[in-house]
């Protein structure tokens, strides 16, 4: 039965001129929002169905990098590896990958932090790290 009336509704599309036939989101909104004499939704369940496919996530692959990415650090490199840094490796990968290395501009603090300090390993300059990470965190959002 409903297999029967979303054919029907599928059917029907043609039948009427649309604004927006050729941007996907514009068209099935304008078809879910499409209403008969009777104010009641003619298309109800045809754009349901389409427009719940079009909110489905193209691919998980970005996810599927992050965790690549986390386990080549954790796994591949020596587990000495401070969480710390691996977590800056992942966020400098990360926004070089969407922005790129050309484009990436260093702020004076994040340059006034990279020093022969960093690689201390006291109280003090596990805080400057965790700051330098909070940096990087600000520019990737």
């Amino acid at each position: 039965m409903r297999t029967l009336m979303l054919v029907s509704e599928w059917n029907a599309l043609h039948r009427v001129e649309w604004e927006h036939p050729e941007i996907a989101e514009s068209f099935w909104v304008e078809v879910s929002e499409n209403k008969n004499a009777l104010d009641e939704n003619r298309f109800e369940r045809i754009s349901k169905l389409a427009l719940a496919l079009l909110s489905l996530p193209f691919s998980n692959a970005a996810v599927e990098r992050a965790f690549s990415l986390a386990n080549f650090i954790k796994k591949k490199l020596p587990n000495r590896l401070a969480i710390s840094s691996a977590d800056s490796i992942i966020r400098l990968r990360f926004h070089l990958m969407n922005n790129g290395c050309i484009s990436f501009v260093l702020s004076e603090n994040i340059l006034n932090k990279f020093n022969a300090n960093m690689y201390n390993t006291n109280k003090e300059n596990r805080e400057e790290n965790e700051a330098i990470l909070n940096i990087f965190a600000e520019i990737n959002n």
